[in-house]
């Protein structure tokens, strides 16, 4: 473990196939939990960053949401994915390599942060590529959850909750 988000993508990791998996079932069965879009007062057509946004399951809901989808990722595979399958704008970059211009209205980012060393500098930077006025959602996982207590149990542990890349 080098220490750093891309050390993730650098190994054959199974990152990129659990993202994958997640498009490929939304596309064949209904999302079951709450739609994140409706927490967002901004409306469609609205400019959508997703930081770290895998095989682009979030970008493909937001899009057919209306928003207008940009997702950055480490995984090159996620990125051709994300082109070359559902035709959506994504670019292989870190945060730190998008300008700090303030053109998003909205800024996701689901399972990011707890691979961020410094997590309050990455959302300063975050705020820089906001407008004024603008939102963000944060998502990671809940390592206190029930689901985690229970796997703990079996032989089966919910190994991405205590993953070494996991630093907050």
């Amino acid at each position: 473990n080098s220490g750093s988000p891309q050390a993730l993508y650098e190994d054959g990791s199974v990152c990129f196939e659990a993202s994958r998996s997640k498009v490929q079932r939304a596309r064949t069965q209904p999302v079951l939990s709450t739609d994140e879009l409706s927490l967002f007062s901004i409306r469609p057509p609205a400019r959508l960053l997703d930081i770290g946004c895998g095989a682009g399951q979030w970008l493909e809901r937001a899009a057919h949401a209306g928003y207008q989808v940009s997702g950055i990722d480490l995984d090159p595979r996620a990125v051709a994915f994300v082109r070359d399958e559902l035709g959506l704008d994504v670019r292989r970059a870190s945060l730190d390599q998008l300008p700090a211009d303030g053109p998003y209205d909205v800024v996701t980012m689901m399972g990011v942060l707890e691979h961020i060393a410094d997590p309050r500098s990455f959302l300063l930077d975050v705020r820089k590529r906001i407008r004024p006025g603008g939102e963000i959602m944060v998502g990671g996982p809940n390592v206190a959850s029930l689901n985690r207590h229970v796997s703990r149990l079996s032989r089966h542990d919910s190994a991405e909750l205590l993953d070494a890349d996991h630093v907050a």
